[in-house]
């Protein structure tokens, strides 16, 4: 800037106040931003959470079945269903949500403890899942073996 122009210490302030404005503004952005971002983290979690909560409500309802088969072929069937389900039940499922939490916890976000709780019952839920098919493929098998058992004898 040309210092002989007349109003050259007004253009000065001038430059300075816009300046100042825009670092303002420059800060408040940042913070949205990271707000932005720890949001959207949670809502990835509890994303990863209902969908956890739904695929294993989905396979409970599998393993809940009080369906015993008609017959020695339709007892396959749902011995190999259960094994599905069990074969499917995936860790890194869990421990996706579990990840999820922590970094929510390390970096600081509220409610902490509700968080961790969370992903403990997403945890919890599909390890009792799990139980409750390896319960019916248990219940199953055994009366497949029954019904070939009689089979075989008449």
């Amino acid at each position: 800037m040309n210092r002989n122009h007349f109003d050259s210490e007004n253009i000065q302030k001038k430059i300075e106040q816009v300046n100042h404005t825009y670092s303002d503004l420059q800060k408040s952005s940042d913070k949205k931003r990271c707000r932005l971002l720890d949001a959207q983290k949670f809502y990835e979690f509890n994303g990863a959470c209902d969908e956890t909560d739904d695929w294993i409500n989905e396979m409970m309802n599998i393993a809940g079945s009080e369906e015993y088969g008609r017959d020695v072929e339709h007892i396959d069937s749902l011995i190999q269903k259960f094994e599905l389900f069990t074969a499917n039940v995936q860790e890194e499922t869990a421990t996706h949500v579990q990840n999820l939490a922590d970094e929510l916890v390390e970096e600081g976000y509220p409610e902490a403890e509700k968080i961790r709780r969370r992903a403990a019952i997403a945890w919890i839920n599909e390890k009792h899942a799990v139980v409750c098919s390896e319960e019916s493929i248990q219940a199953l098998f055994a009366l497949l073996v029954r019904r070939r058992l009689l089979s075989t004898l008449t």
